[in-house]
C-alpha cells in the first residue's frame, strides 16, 4: 500500500503529516546523493498461523493443571459437561487472541523474530525493485510492525561505506528512535543521518533519475 491511505493496523503510530514528513526527508537527501532510500513498513513478518493451536494448548493445559485436582467438586457444581465446553470455549478465545500483535511477540520467540524479520526484509529488497537500481546503490529502512523490528539493507554499490557491524549500529539505533519518538520523526532523523554519510561518499550527479519513488511504503 503506497499514497496517503494509512492502514488500520498502523493508525496511531503514522498519519498523513507523517507520511509527507518522511516523504520530504528522502527527497531532501537525494537531492544530495546518487544513492536512493526506500522507506518500508509491512504489518508482519512471522507466521502466526500456528498460534491459536499453541494458546488454545496453553489454556487447556492451564485448565487441567489449575481445575482437576478439584473436578470433583466442579462436576458438583457444573454437571459432567463443565470441562468440554470450557475448553471449546478456549479454542472459541484462541482465533481472536492470536490476532493481537502483544499475544504474538510473547508467543514467538525474539530469535525467530529477528530471524523472519530479516528474511522479509530481504525479499522486499527484491520486491521493491532496490536492487534493481542500475548503479546497485539502493538503501531499504524496514520496520516490521507485529515485531518491533527495524532492519538497514544497502545493496552491493554501498557495501564498502559499512562495516556489518556498522550495518548493525545504524539499524539498532533507527530501531531505538523508532521506540523513544513519534514514527515520523524517527524516519526523517535516520533518513538525514543516512544522507549526511551518503553525500560525502557519492554525491549527487547531474542528470541523476529517480528509479525508485520517495514515499513510504505500506504493505501487509
Amino acid at each position: 500500500m503506497a499514497g496517503d491511505q494509512i492502514p488500520v493496523w498502523l493508525e496511531g503510530f503514522v498519519d498523513s503529516g507523517d507520511l509527507k514528513r518522511i516523504e520530504e526527508a528522502v527527497v531532501r537527501a537525494e537531492s544530495k546523493t546518487a544513492a536512493e532510500i526506500v522507506p518500508l513498513i509491512v504489518r508482519r513478518s512471522s507466521a502466526i498461523g500456528h498460534l491459536p493451536l499453541m494458546i488454545f494448548s496453553l489454556l487447556s493445559f492451564l485448565t487441567l493443571v489449575l481445575l482437576w485436582p478439584f473436578h470433583d467438586l466442579v462436576d458438583a457444581a457444573y454437571g459432567d459437561y463443565w470441562l468440554p465446553l470450557l475448553l471449546l470455549g478456549w479454542l472459541a478465545v484462541a482465533f481472536p487472541l492470536a490476532k493481537l500483535h502483544h499475544v504474538q511477540r510473547w508467543l514467538i520467540p525474539d530469535v525467530d523474530e529477528d530471524f523472519q524479520a530479516r528474511r522479509r526484509a530481504w525479499a522486499e529488497f527484491a520486491a521493491n525493485r532496490v536492487a534493481s537500481k542500475k548503479d546497485r546503490k539502493g538503501v531499504l529502512l524496514f520496520v516490521s510492525m507485529m515485531e518491533r523490528k527495524a532492519v538497514f539493507l544497502v545493496d552491493e554499490g554501498l557495501l564498502a561505506l559499512w562495516s556489518p557491524t556498522d550495518l548493525e549500529h545504524f539499524a539498532a539505533d533507527f530501531g531505538r528512535r523508532l521506540h523513544e519518538l513519534p514514527w515520523g520523526q524517527a524516519f526523517e532523523e535516520t533518513i538525514e543521518e543516512l544522507a549526511e554519510k551518503l553525500e560525502k561518499a557519492l554525491p549527487r550527479e547531474a542528470g541523476s533519475r529517480d528509479e525508485l519513488g520517495n514515499r513510504l511504503q505500506m504493505k501487509e
